[in-house]
């Protein structure tokens, strides 16, 4: 597999990325380098916020003009599947995904009993 590229664009400057004719290449060049727009700035309201292996699945956090990374899960199959490699239903998936993270940054995620 490859890499992904997230790339944030701000809707309020969308007739300078319309006009932007080197956009697509700057954002091809940064991305290729593995850099994020900390790094290296691609300008005319887009930012890459992450780049990361196709392997890894990322959690983004998209607003105020902004994106933040609160935690990647790597080799992440074995939270989309069962033990017979089915794939698993989505609302369980969000469970396995929410929990893995949350014990990535020290905490424990248990379901609120019911009254």
């Amino acid at each position: 597999m490859g890499f992904n590229t997230t790339v944030l664009f701000l809707n309020d400057r969308l007739h300078e990325i319309a006009k932007d004719t080197q956009l697509g290449r700057r954002i091809a060049g940064a991305a290729s380098r593995g850099t994020t727009d900390k790094d290296n700035g691609v300008g005319s309201g887009a930012t890459i916020v992450n780049v990361s292996h196709a392997d890894e699945m990322v959690m983004l956090l998209v607003g105020a003009n902004g994106c933040d990374n609160y935690g990647s899960i790597a080799h992440w199959r074995h939270i989309l599947r069962d033990e017979d490699d089915h794939t698993l239903p989505q609302e369980e998936t969000d469970k396995r995904v929410l929990r893995c993270l949350a014990r990535k940054m020290g905490y424990d995620i248990s379901i609120k009993k019911k009254k």
